[in-house]
């Protein structure tokens, strides 16, 4: 799993690259390892789970770009209601932020991709 032969923090030869690496692994494994959200769930704080539906809004309001697929921003509206409808008071703004920040980045970029093509 690390990259270096003694220590994680001691990469041979100064590669940074390397601490950075095990840096990302050591934390990946304590995140996966962290019993935060059994907790949190054993507590009765079950509102965290609607954070789950997120990806599946944001696929779909991606593959609304697409022409002739409007319908795809109905079914991520639809998502965003269910995350209300099961509890999730607190996940509903903050998933509502990041499809603002997401479509706000597509508003971006999107004129610059089709400019780009042109060339």
């Amino acid at each position: 799993m690390w990259d270096t032969q003694c220590h994680p923090m001691q990469a041979q030869n100064g590669d940074t690259h390397a601490i950075a690496r095990n840096l990302m692994a050591m934390v990946a494994v304590l995140y996966a390892l962290n019993g935060r959200w059994a907790q949190q769930a054993a507590t009765g704080h079950t509102w965290h789970l609607q954070y789950g539906w997120l990806p599946w809004v944001l696929y779909f309001y991606d593959r609304a770009q697409e022409r002739g697929k409007f319908h795809e921003s109905i079914y991520a509206g639809a998502l965003l209601a269910l995350i209300v409808y099961l509890g999730g008071i607190y996940p509903l703004p903050q998933s509502a932020l990041i499809v603002s920040l997401y479509a706000l980045i597509l508003a971006i970029c999107e004129p610059l991709l089709v400019l780009g093509a042109g060339l």
